[in-house]
């Protein structure tokens, strides 16, 4: 089940309007909540699309998940406050009166939960593989059992790439060469298919005469770096 987000929204020339993702795959398409039953798996799957690369709309506000069975919830939205914004607001009290046994939350680029509001428990499972320096650490999906009544969690590592953000103080450095030999030894620990930012910090005299880039390429031995 897929509920298309921000980056991957549900437009006109959306690759979900023009592909097929086979017979398994359901891609929710409407900006309302709309419910898929499985009867063979005794549960109903609840979800919905953003049709737009920017939402205000809270796609959980006075929605309830009546029936029996498992039911769970794909939402694209941004619990109230976090990270300064409110795109697609969810709030506490909208998981709590959703009537879902579990809701996965997709957005926050981090992974986050098991959370419980009410009797809903939900998390953000993040991204599978960083997409900038901006998400740098390790990457994960969440693995979700459900049997007897309980939910089980795991989480998967699946980036093929770490992406690291590594200070390194050059203090007293003359020369690129000094700067790289100081980023190698602060390194030595990352495996070589990373990729790295070296942040560096010190104080040089006026003699000192360092490119960061060449510094970063005497360094090199990743996938990629700089610096």
């Amino acid at each position: 089940f897929v509920a298309p987000g921000n980056h991957d929204a549900l437009y006109s020339r959306s690759p979900y309007m023009s592909e097929d993702f086979g017979s398994n795959v359901y891609v929710f398409r409407q900006p309302s909540m709309t419910e898929i039953a499985v009867p063979s798996l005794g549960m109903t799957v609840y979800g919905c699309a953003s049709i737009a690369g920017v939402s205000d709309r809270p796609p959980l506000r006075g929605f309830n998940a009546a029936g029996d069975g498992l039911k769970i919830g794909l939402v694209h939205g941004l619990l109230t406050g976090e990270n300064g914004s409110d795109y697609a607001p969810v709030t506490k009290e909208d998981i709590a009166a959703s009537g879902f046994d579990y809701l996965a939350l997709g957005h926050v680029h981090s992974i986050s939960g098991p959370n419980k509001c009410g009797n809903t428990v939900y998390a953000y499972a993040g991204c599978t593989e960083a997409r900038g320096f901006d998400e740098p650490g390790e990457k994960y999906c969440l693995y979700v059992e459900y049997e007897g009544g309980s939910l089980r969690f795991k989480k998967i590592k699946t980036n093929c790439r770490t992406v690291h953000i590594l200070p390194v103080d050059i203090t007293g450095c003359l020369a690129s060469e000094q700067a790289a030999e100081r980023m190698r030894v602060a390194a030595q620990q990352i495996p070589q298919e990373d990729i790295v930012r070296f942040l560096l910090t010190g104080e040089l005299s006026e003699d000192a005469d360092i490119d960061c880039n060449t510094a970063a390429a005497l360094a090199a031995g990743f996938f990629y770096s700089e610096a």
